[in-house]
């Protein structure tokens, strides 16, 4: 049946980790730093939101593992050690599961929105006619960027992208709650917004750094438009921007 893998080449987990990581929720090898993507501990465990089981080759040191991930009888992750042997292969991790072939398209389409924010894409094989849309930009600056499509509003943090809740947000101006309107990209540093593990996945960041790209993006509008107050109205179903 058709599969899903990812293969990465960082520095591989040993048997230790694996069992650390892939049982408890909120286990995460990032926790502690800003240099990396993630630390919430679900990641690892994601692939159970669509199958209850699935499996990690680990390689680390010269030593490459197999491993069957799956839910114990009272529902948690649990791991089996399948096989172990040596190996000249550079160290890595592969996470592999099945695909159900009515959502091929959905998993490329997935791909795609993830992707598209990479600086550097990943080697993709196995779907043939596949490729990334970049995004286009109608004006962007330091730290902030306005996208040709539509889009929601968004925070882009270690090349993922948030989607920003403007309601969440506090102590900012009505003109810059107007700003979030439209298919903005704000640029931020891993940590500089907080996030909550909220179903819909929104991003509520307070930071300064925020307000600060709001109002810059507001200023270069001014000037390329001749001066005066920035705001994004409606016209119907459109979005004007008005000086």
């Amino acid at each position: 049946e058709p599969w899903f893998h990812v293969r990465d080449f960082g520095t591989g987990l040993d048997n230790e980790q694996v069992l650390n990581i892939y049982t408890r929720y909120g286990a995460s090898t990032k926790t502690n730093s800003n240099d990396f993507i993630g630390q919430l501990g679900l990641g690892s465990k994601s692939p159970f939101s669509y199958v209850d089981a699935f499996d990690v080759v680990a390689i680390k040191a010269g030593v490459k593992r197999t491993y069957s991930m799956y839910r114990n009888e009272q529902g948690m992750p649990s791991v089996a050690l399948l096989g172990e042997q040596p190996t000249d292969e550079p160290n890595g991790v592969t996470v592999k599961m099945p695909v159900r072939m009515e959502d091929n398209n959905r998993f490329a389409d997935k791909a795609n929105a993830v992707f598209r924010w990479f600086a550097a894409l990943p080697t993709i094989t196995g779907r043939s006619g596949f490729g990334v849309q970049m995004p286009q930009w109608l004006w962007e600056g330091q730290g902030w960027r306005v996208a040709k499509h539509n889009q929601p509003a968004v925070v882009l943090m270690g090349r993922v992208a948030y989607p920003l809740d403007p309601n969440a947000l506090a102590n900012i101006k009505p003109a810059q709650r107007a700003m979030l309107k439209l298919p903005l990209v704000l640029d931020m540093g891993i940590g500089d917004a907080e996030v909550f593990q909220r179903p819909t996945g929104l991003l509520t960041g307070q930071r300064l750094a925020l307000a600060v790209l709001l109002l810059a993006l507001a200023d270069r509008l001014d000037r390329q438009h001749g001066g005066g107050d920035a705001a994004v109205v409606e016209d119907g179903a459109d979005l004007v921007l008005v000086f």
